[in-house]
């Protein structure tokens, strides 16, 4: 089962996929996209993970090193 929801906001969905997903594979034991959200006028999307994370996960830093990545994600926060 899942056991967390991840939210990034992205300047484009399609970009913003190709950056999460793979660190998605890296840091979580499991992850699916759940729901894709985005903004006809801006162009900005939101894009819903349910995520699977291991008990010694670093909220923070997962969050951080997900806004490091640069580039299409402008947003992240883990609930």
């Amino acid at each position: 089962p899942y056991n967390s929801v991840l939210v990034v906001r992205a300047r484009q969905a399609a970009p913003g996929r190709q950056v999460i997903e793979p660190f998605l594979a890296r840091e979580t034991k499991r992850w699916e996209l759940a729901q894709l959200e985005t903004n006809t006028l801006g162009g900005e999307s939101v894009l819903k993970y349910r995520i699977r994370l291991g008990k010694k996960a670093d909220l923070p830093a997962m969050e951080d090193a997900l806004l490091a990545l640069g580039g299409p994600v402008i947003g992240a926060k883990i609930q």
